[in-house]
């Protein structure tokens, strides 16, 4: 094309957003250009259908895999999947009820606890019982609230305790079951102050006396219900600042040295959840980039995340990232928070059946007494193995 012509470019409407020229002046280097086709939307409204595109792939991809094998119990491949799935619309499986219950039968105490040191196995089933539609205090005859009654027990863990127990209660503004010891009682008064109390003098919170990123953004979620509180509202001013002074210049955020997709997945989920959108706020975006543009860049195209910079994809990753994007599109569309899940209708009673058997034959039972798969013992031939 000679200096001062024109030139006219026609691409198919499936054709792809970039077309890359090679252009060359004269006798001069040829060098590349590259052109971003609009297609009469704003490069924001272009970036906002990509992450769509990336949410509905991981999400058809998490969906295949809890439909083909139902999600255990556990902190991969179990709650934060169904967390996801179930706020993003999907049905979760019946067999991840039934799951639950053998585990439940399986792990509970006395005292309502999954776990004698985390109280937080009992907060994360709990959030996934119930973005399922699932009744918590009647999981095989047990309910897992009255796990969380037990103060002192939730601070055994940390600050993590409270923070995960606050959320649990508070997403389908449960009742909390009375305490056997009164001066244990948890009461969401004593969950608010004690997280913060806990609170850094720069804003963050620790384990170890350092802000993270993680740490910091959850406790922003379990406070998020009690921002307009003025003592909590300037305590999440204060997380904010530090967590918008805390990001990478590439609009990412580091744990433990590694920039990584887990720590922006947090950052997202718990700005969602105060109404702060994470992809055009100013003071989470840096030289362009904001954490939800940089959690969608450890994308691997195939339905997943990965980690950090290797690009490997990880399960774990995966589903935090995709809570994440529920998260933020579950704000964009103004539906409740992730985590309040009082827009979910919890239904009666289900059966958790669990093997047992007597002399005479087997069958499964449900808590409530109610039996199925009855059958009598059948013997093979009997086979001699060692001579009287």
């Amino acid at each position: 094309v000679a200096s001062g012509e024109s030139v006219r470019i026609e691409v198919p409407q499936d054709g792809g957003r970039l077309v890359r020229l090679i252009v060359q002046s004269g006798d001069s280097e040829p060098f590349l250009c590259v052109l971003k086709l609009m297609q009469g939307k704003t490069e924001e409204e272009l970036q906002k259908e990509a992450i769509r595109d990336i949410y509905r792939q991981t999400g058809a991809a998490l969906n295949n895999a809890a439909q083909a094998n139902a999600p255990q119990v556990g902190s991969v491949g179990g709650e934060w999947m169904v967390l996801g799935l179930a706020r993003s619309g999907f049905e979760i499986p019946e067999a991840y009820y039934q799951n639950v219950a053998a585990y439940v039968s399986e792990h509970i105490n006395e005292k309502e606890q999954l776990s004698p040191r985390l109280s937080t196995d009992n907060s994360r089933v709990i959030l996934a019982l119930t973005a399922a539609g699932y009744d918590v205090t009647d999981v095989g005859g047990h309910d897992l609230l009255k796990g969380l009654s037990d103060l002192t027990f939730l601070k055994k863990q940390g600050i993590n305790g409270p923070i995960w127990a606050l959320l649990a209660l508070d997403s389908h503004a449960y009742e909390i079951p009375e305490n056997d010891d009164p001066s244990k009682q948890t009461t969401r008064e004593a969950l608010v102050e004690t997280i913060l109390a806990a609170q850094l003098e720069n804003g963050g919170w620790s384990l170890d006396g350092n802000a993270a990123v993680d740490l910091t953004a959850m406790a922003l979620l379990a406070l998020a219900p009690y921002a307009s509180e003025d003592r909590v509202a300037a305590a999440v001013g204060k997380a904010l600042t530090l967590l918008s002074a805390m990001q990478e210049e590439d609009g990412g955020y580091s744990e433990m040295g590694a920039v990584n997709s887990n720590s922006c997945a947090q950052v997202v989920t718990a700005l969602s959840a105060l109404g702060i959108d994470a992809g055009t706020d100013r003071r989470f975006v840096k030289n362009g980039n904001s954490v939800l543009e940089a959690m969608c860049g450890f994308y691997t195209g195939k339905g997943s995340f990965g980690y950090d910079s290797a690009g490997t994809a990880e399960q774990m990753s995966t589903e935090q990232c995709y809570y994440a994007l529920a998260a933020y599109f579950r704000m964009e569309n103004g539906q409740n928070a992730l985590y309040d899940m009082t827009d979910v209708t919890l239904r009666g009673h289900v059966h958790g059946f669990l093997p047992a058997h007597d002399e005479n034959g087997h069958w499964t039972v449900c808590a409530c007494g109610e039996k199925t798969e009855t059958q009598a013992h059948t013997f093979g031939a009997w086979v001699v193995t060692r001579a009287a």
